[in-house]
């Protein structure tokens, strides 16, 4: 958050998450944009013997740019790990001397075992669904909770696979810099030097902000003052 230790605005009502990512997304662009990630502020370009600098061109597309640089780094994670995981696969099929897809079918395929009627009932009111909804069909739910377990085995099998394969990304992840929010003089609650502090904006009109209401309140409940 900050190096500065902030207040919590108490009365300010519940938290507009979004107020709170956008100042943060907007900051983070401006560190990447802005010469942050390499240091100063780089001309990008020059009129009239004058110098453009980085801030003052990306000022009002920052949090856009920052946006696109971290869709960027998350398509890249994807690739990279579809990539090592179909080299793992490829290698430990040719450790034991077989084919991908005996590979895969000794370790992930097989029976999954039947589907009980509470797993099919627990997993529907998750959703808030139910068998009363002529719409659902009791034996298409069976089928999907099969393929997912078929599904959770594969990615099990994966994951050790990874973990003996000690894999690591060493591409960079875009990150955000730390920010000050001055809030001298408004409301507070708790210590004031507690190691976590919450900054809240809020609109009173927001729905999203009064869906943030009861996360605000559990947290105090039980962290309390400290």
């Amino acid at each position: 958050m900050s190096d500065k230790k902030m207040k919590l605005p108490a009365n300010f009502g519940p938290l507009a998450i979004a107020a709170v990512v956008g100042v943060l997304l907007g900051v983070g662009g401006c560190w990447l944009f802005c010469g942050g990630a390499g240091g100063g502020d780089p001309v990008v370009a020059t009129y009239n013997g004058k110098n453009l600098r980085a801030s003052e061109a990306f000022a009002q597309v920052k949090t856009r740019l920052f946006d696109l640089e971290d869709e960027v780094f998350r398509t890249k994670e994807q690739a990279i790990m579809d990539a090592v995981e179909q080299k793992l696969i490829d290698a430990e099929a040719r450790k034991q001397n077989i084919s991908v897809e005996q590979l895969l079918e000794k370790e992930t395929g097989g029976d999954v075992g039947d589907v009980s009627d509470k797993e099919i009932t627990d997993f529907l009111s998750s959703k808030n669904l139910s068998l009363d909804d002529p719409r659902i069909k009791k034996d298409d739910v069976k089928e999907y909770l099969k393929y997912r377990r078929r599904f959770d085995k594969r990615q099990g099998f994966v994951a050790g696979l990874k973990k003996n394969a000690n894999v690591k990304i060493v591409v960079k992840e875009p990150e955000s810099p730390k920010m000050v929010v001055d809030v001298e003089g408004y409301p507070t609650w708790g210590n004031s030097k507690a190691p976590v502090t919450i900054v809240e904006f809020s609109d009173f009109e927001c729905p999203f902000c009064s869906r943030a209401l009861p996360v605000l309140a559990q947290i105090k409940k039980e962290y309390g003052p400290e």
